[in-house]
């Protein structure tokens, strides 16, 4: 995936995503490249996005990103089914600030009106169709970060009076397993924010669970659910390391399955906070010459080697 670069204002002018905007500080110019959209319908969400309960103090539509990097947002509000953010895990920098790509449902006190005034059914209803925004939320704002794999895209979809059925539709285990590895590169990621960019400089996987548990709040994310065993295992070579140190995030793996799937594939988070299904050949041609790659330790100490042993997922 590609980086968003910060560059002067005069060249964003000239090569920026469209717009002039309105903020709090007067007009300025959006910087999102074009392959951000501003809006989405629910039906529209792509299947690699998953709903998080998010409470930060730094929330902005792009409209307002500007006024962001000088000021942090009113702080978000509790989730609700019709107000879950979605997000895969995206990161984006704006200037020298990191952003959670998030899209959030555009007015959540009208659906929750509608769901207390019991309306009539969807087909019959006469409104404008329900709009999910994009949101950018400051990484070092994000104060909790909680998964509900309970509300897949069925069932918001049928929540919000737009389903397309009424059965339940359960997840398989490698996507739930995908998941995982999602919110595990996002707690890694928040907690770089809120150590001046630096990784846990982990002697073992335990370690990093400890350190991220307070951003994910669920020992169930460090889970797989692959059938031949094993577990989600941090990549050692980034303990303390300095994320600015890793010039391709996308194609440095930093959570990773131990065992290959009945299939040979394997999930794999990057740095950079997406996620992949990787193939056999995949993961030699790739993961594997990448897992081998060392970078300049900026933290000098590494936490203890029994550091995080006595938290393991639940059920384990």
């Amino acid at each position: 995936m590609s980086q968003f670069r910060p560059f002067p204002l005069a060249i964003a002018a000239m090569f920026a995503f469209a717009t002039t905007v309105v903020s709090a500080q007067g007009p300025v110019i959006s910087l999102f490249p074009g392959d951000l959209p501003k809006t989405l319908t629910p039906a529209e969400l792509p299947d690699d996005y998953y709903a998080v309960e998010l409470e930060s103090s730094g929330g902005v539509s792009p409209s307002g990103v500007m006024a962001a990097l000088g000021q942090a947002s009113a702080p978000g509000i509790n989730v609700s089914l019709s107000t879950v953010s979605w997000t895969k895990g995206e990161v984006r920098l704006v200037g020298d600030i990191r952003f959670l790509v998030t899209y959030r449902l555009d007015d959540p006190a009208e659906h929750l009106t509608r769901v207390m005034l019991d309306e009539q059914p969807a087909s019959r209803r006469t409104r404008r169709p329900s709009v999910l925004r994009l949101t950018l939320v400051r990484l070092d704002g994000i104060q909790t970060l909680r998964p509900h794999p309970e509300i897949t895209k069925a069932v918001y979809l049928q929540d919000l009076g737009i389903g397309t059925g009424t059965g339940v539709v359960t997840a398989s285990p490698q996507t739930v397993t995908v998941n995982n590895a999602k919110q595990m590169a996002l707690g890694l990621l928040l907690y770089s924010s809120d150590t001046d960019d630096l990784l846990p400089y982990a002697q073992s996987t335990e370690a990093v669970r400890y350190v991220i548990h307070p951003y994910v709040k669920n020992t169930d994310v460090f889970k797989t659910l692959n059938p031949a065993g094993g577990q989600l295992v941090f990549n050692l070579k980034l303990g303390g390391v300095n994320m600015a140190a890793i010039e391709q995030l996308a194609e440095a793996p930093m959570i990773y399955d131990q065992n290959p799937w009945p299939d040979g594939s394997r999930v794999v988070a990057f740095a950079d906070g997406h996620v992949s299904v990787v193939s056999r050949q995949e993961w030699t041609r790739k993961v594997e010459p990448a897992l081998r790659r060392t970078f300049p330790r900026q933290v000098k100490r590494p936490l203890p080697l029994n550091y995080g042993r006595g938290l393991a997922p639940s059920g384990s």
